[in-house]
């Protein structure tokens, strides 16, 4: 099964392999890794990248158990940098742009600054969609001017490489005991990420604001992390023996400055991250005699494990 998501740890020289073959030769780049597999399409302008991760026996939407992983978002937007050539559609309401090959001459707008071209964008709805018609986001720009508008630092937000939280399960020995507290944390620590916008760097501090503890048997919300024993604060008693595994949704909520701009502004809406536990077993307690402690005895019956 090929699923949208992938072990960050994996994929990084591939990514630069195909990115470097793609800038040196204009076309479709793959490359393939066993179970990793990446490639990219470039134009002139434009880099498009795949990415797959191949999961032998898993059927879930994410990495295999015990994993750590974003959920991938399917492309529902994509962006290129062309000239408006100045034909207008009163049919279609909107410019055309030019082919990749026209660069216009921006000196009356910018001066000696270096200027950005026109930004264009198409969308979809689902990711089984047609992709709708480039449409004109913004005219000519030039580097150092204007601030990104916040609908544009949204749009680079929700494509940060969010690392997710790292998920801890206690007891960790493979199996907990039904009706007993199975014990859940995670570390909130914030993240610093960068990204540029319209040619302006933006610096991004993003917070976990809340997270959604799935058990399986039960989902709650919580705005703590949760803590080990014995301060644990998030926790479940499972009350069917069987298999388990704890999903932890994170929600970020960030903020950003712009270039040498100390101001801090909020950045509307969120983003999640998923991560998931190994699976592990929910045993029912029993009673055995033994000769005397477990640890003169370690292999007497119910001792092991």
């Amino acid at each position: 099964m090929t699923v949208r998501a992938w072990s960050a740890a994996r994929l990084p020289a591939l990514f630069s392999l195909v990115i470097s073959a793609v800038a040196a030769l204009p076309g479709w780049v793959a490359a393939d890794g066993g179970d990793h597999k990446i490639g990219a399409q470039a134009g002139d302008h434009t880099v498009e990248v795949y990415g797959t991760e191949n999961l032998p026996g898993s059927t879930d939407s994410f990495a295999p158990t015990g994993s750590t992983v974003a959920r991938v978002a399917p492309l529902l937007a994509r962006h290129m940098r062309a000239e408006i050539c100045g034909v207008y559609s009163a049919g279609e309401g909107r410019y055309w742009p030019c082919g990749p090959d026209v660069v216009l001459d921006h000196t009356d707008v910018c001066g000696d600054a270096p200027a950005l071209r026109p930004w264009w964008e198409s969308t979809r709805v689902t990711a089984s969609d047609d992709w709708q018609p480039w449409v004109l986001v913004e005219n000519v720009t030039c580097a150092g001017g204007p601030d990104p508008t916040p609908e544009q630092v949204v749009t680079a937000f929700q494509t940060l490489p969010i690392t997710p939280s790292v998920l801890t399960v206690q007891p960790d020995r493979g199996w907990v005991l039904v009706n007993k507290e199975t014990i859940a944390f995670t570390d909130p620590a914030p993240q610093m990420l960068g990204a540029t916008v319209l040619g302006v760097p933006v610096t991004f501090q993003v917070t976990a604001s809340q997270f959604t503890w799935d058990y399986g048997e039960k989902v709650f919300t919580t705005t703590s992390p949760g803590h080990p024993y014995p301060h644990q604060d998030v926790s479940y008693p499972y009350t069917h023996l069987g298999t388990g595994k704890v999903a932890l949704t994170t929600t970020w909520q960030a903020t950003y400055t712009v270039g040498d701009d100390p101001t801090v502004r909020p950045v509307p809406g969120t983003a999640t991250t998923t991560s998931t536990s190994a699976p592990f077993e929910i045993r029912e307690a029993s009673a055995h005699l033994t000769r005397g402690s477990c640890t003169d005895h370690p292999h007497d019956p119910g001792c092991e494990g």
